[in-house]
Order: C-alpha cells, then sequence, then structure tokens
C-alpha cells in the first residue's frame, strides 16, 4: 500500500496522504515546537534564576536591623513599627 522509507520504516505519515499533512499538520508541528521551546525556557529560568534563594527580610527585620547597627533611634523605631503594623 505505501513504499517502504528510509531503513524499513513506513513513509505513509510523508506521503501526502497522512494526517500529518497541510495546514493541520503545521498547526500541529508549531505548537509542538512552542512547547519544547517554552519547556526548555522555563526550564533555563528555574535553574539559572537570578533571585536569591534565601529567604527575603520583613520590613520589621530590616528595622531591627537599622536599630542595632545604631543607624535609627529607639524613638524612630517604634515610630516606623507602628507605621508597617
Amino acid at each position: 500500500m505505501y513504499g517502504q522509507g528510509m531503513m524499513g520504516y513506513s513513509d505513509w505519515m510523508w506521503s501526502g496522504t497522512g494526517f500529518m499533512h497541510g495546514p493541520v499538520g503545521m498547526i500541529v508541528m508549531v505548537l509542538f515546537w512552542a512547547l519544547i521551546i517554552g519547556a526548555v525556557v522555563k526550564m533555563f529560568q528555574f535553574f539559572f534564576s537570578s533571585k536569591s534563594p534565601h529567604k527575603q527580610s520583613s520590613a520589621l527585620d530590616i528595622l531591627k536591623k537599622r536599630y542595632a547597627s545604631g543607624e535609627i533611634s529607639k524613638a524612630e523605631l517604634d515610630q516606623m513599627r507602628r507605621d508597617i503594623a
């Protein structure tokens, strides 16, 4: 019915009579490659993200550090603590 392609595989998909012929085949191919490329991009973003994996400090933690280093006074600490609460 169909000829034998390279290495004995049937070439029905490429013969022009298969389901992957025409615009439907083109759409399926584009969607397939878009999915593959999107997955690779997401993988790179996950593994090579510039964001630090460490927990970010809360505003209160930052205020406590600034108070401990002498950058702000006790009154400023109390006022800022009330402002963020």
